[in-house]
């Protein structure tokens, strides 16, 4: 059975753990943020509008399009000051890249600006 000094250094850890979740998620966002930023910056341009190989499904362009959408949704949800319009994703041009590269890299800092602390 669990004494009470061992309650104690466990309810400690899960504060500690506690602490660190929201870094170490921004930080994960963070780098996976600059790998599609790598991704998106030597993407051929041919590729942008290139259909699927089965017929089915998005184009890179529209893929794009919608994760620039969906965190300018995450941004609206979080009040930050700055919000990026939102792309058409049926555009069919490298637009969605564009934005991305230029708009998306301080996404990190405005939803952390925006975020309620604790």
């Amino acid at each position: 059975m669990p004494t009470k000094q061992d309650q104690a250094e466990k309810g400690t850890a899960v504060q500690s753990y506690s602490a660190q979740l929201p870094q170490a998620l921004l930080k994960a966002f963070d780098t996976n943020n600059r790998i599609n930023e790598y991704l998106i910056e030597n993407l051929p341009q041919q590729a942008w509008n290139a259909k699927p190989p089965d017929g089915k499904g998005r184009t890179v362009a529209a893929i794009v399009a919608h994760m620039h959408n969906v965190r300018v949704m995450w941004l609206k949800a979080a009040k930050a000051e700055e919000i990026p319009d939102q792309l058409d994703r049926n555009d069919g041009d490298s637009s969605a890249g564009r934005a991305w590269s230029g708009e998306q890299s301080p996404f990190v800092e405005r939803i952390d600006r925006a975020s309620p602390r604790r």
